[in-house]
């Protein structure tokens, strides 16, 4: 399976640290890539660790649906994931779970 997605190299390397640190903090200004790559970042890690479970958080309801919600179900492979829009819980084929919230 192919992704279809590029990381700018502050996404990169945030995604990278994922087994190398406790806490990592990833700021900036809106537009920065921030969401995108804690998206690419939950799918990494939903792979990697079957039976997993993760939390997405926005503020609203709106920002939710019309950011997070949206990209997730633009990037991540049909094949392997699955989302319920009306509890807004994604499933992997692997049975990782992302539970968005807001």
């Amino acid at each position: 399976m192919k992704l279809d997605f590029s990381l700018y190299p502050k996404q990169l390397e945030f995604v990278k640290s994922t087994g190398k640190a406790d806490e990592v903090l990833y700021g900036g200004a809106a537009g920065g890539g921030k969401s995108f790559g804690q998206l690419v970042d939950a799918l990494i890690y939903a792979m990697r660790y079957p039976k997993s479970k993760q939390l997405i958080l926005r503020r609203t309801l709106p920002e939710l649906e019309k950011s997070l919600v949206r990209v997730a179900l633009e990037i991540y492979p049909r094949e392997i994931f699955r989302l319920n829009q009306v509890k807004f819980t994604g499933v992997f084929a692997n049975g990782s779970v992302i539970d968005f919230g807001y």
